[in-house]
């Protein structure tokens, strides 16, 4: 479709950006890749919360990779905010009889 309506026509891969491109291939397959086989290892919750917590890692990364983006005090709370609560949340499943980070047998018994 791209070829035919010549919208893509000034896309272009420069021959040095291939390796970078690779690379982020390789990373982006082996980051699904290893969230798919730990997502049959824990519970849905679990999940949910590792899943939603991409944000507060985009906050923290951004500050150092983003230049003019600055972690200031009031989004330096909601990080600390946000990773109490994900403390919280997961270490209800430390207790005695809880859930193992490994496999989480009890969990899977559950199933």
């Amino acid at each position: 479709m791209g070829a035919r309506t010549r919208r893509l026509r000034g896309f272009r891969v420069a021959p040095d950006e291939w390796r970078p491109l690779g690379v982020l291939g390789l990373l982006l397959a082996a980051q699904m890749g290893s969230m798919n086989v730990a997502t049959t290892m824990t519970t849905a919750a679990h999940v949910a919360i590792i899943l939603n917590l991409y944000a507060v890692h985009t906050v923290v990364l951004a500050h150092f990779m983003i230049p003019g983006d600055r972690l200031d005090l009031r989004r330096l709370a909601g990080v600390v905010v946000a990773y109490a609560g994900i403390v919280v949340l997961f270490g209800r499943g430390f207790t005695l009889g809880g859930p193992r980070w490994s496999g989480m047998p009890s969990c899977s018994a559950a199933r």
